[in-house]
């Protein structure tokens, strides 16, 4: 692998979901609603140890639009594309792989008040959206009852509900989305 291949292969998928995000967000009208963030987050991560507010550089995608400012407000959106994901974590409990990342995209979202969403993807495998029980219960469980959309709750102790990015999240009417997101702003 050439140096620095890992940081490619993360910041190629941070564009690949904002993109995604952005075409979803506007209804297939633009591609740039949302975009990565200073330092995939990192600036945010350094100020917050520091004491300092860094508003809206939380996460490794934000809002890039006025657009979507509504959006980045209420949610801290972490990315993450690895070989493999260790599934496994957490049945066996190891602070590995997606135990470890979404612990990290908890701790993000509280320093920062929002929501935490993890989107991740281990090589040849759906990309997959993970929040906690607030953004299942708020937002979804109207989309659930309506789309019946496939629900995947690994582990009630990890407080993770786990879904299909592109056939559950991006298939929800983005109209009624923005709606709700309203009502919970």
């Amino acid at each position: 692998m050439k140096k620095g291949g890992g940081k490619n292969k993360g910041g190629s998928f941070e564009r690949l979901i904002s993109k995604k995000l952005s075409e979803w967000y506007s209804d297939g009208k633009r591609d740039d609603l949302f975009y990565r963030t200073q330092s995939s987050g990192g600036r945010f991560t350094i100020r917050n140890k520091q004491g300092k507010i860094t508003e809206g550089q939380d996460g490794d995608i934000g809002s890039s639009s006025h657009e979507s400012i509504l959006f980045s407000s209420i949610f801290s959106i972490e990315c993450k594309h690895y070989k493999e994901l260790s599934l496994w974590s957490f049945v066996t409990g190891a602070k590995t792989g997606l135990t470890s990342f979404w612990e990290q995209t908890c701790n993000q979202a509280r320093a920062s008040s929002k929501i935490p969403i993890l989107i991740a993807r281990e090589n040849y495998k759906p990309i997959l959206f993970i929040t906690d029980k607030i953004f299942a219960g708020k937002l979804l469980l109207e989309f659930m009852l309506r789309y019946r959309l496939s629900v995947h709750t690994f582990s009630e102790l990890q407080d993770m509900h786990i879904y299909d990015f592109e056939r559950d999240i991006l298939s929800l009417d983005v109209k009624i989305f923005k709606t709700m997101l309203k009502k919970v702003n």
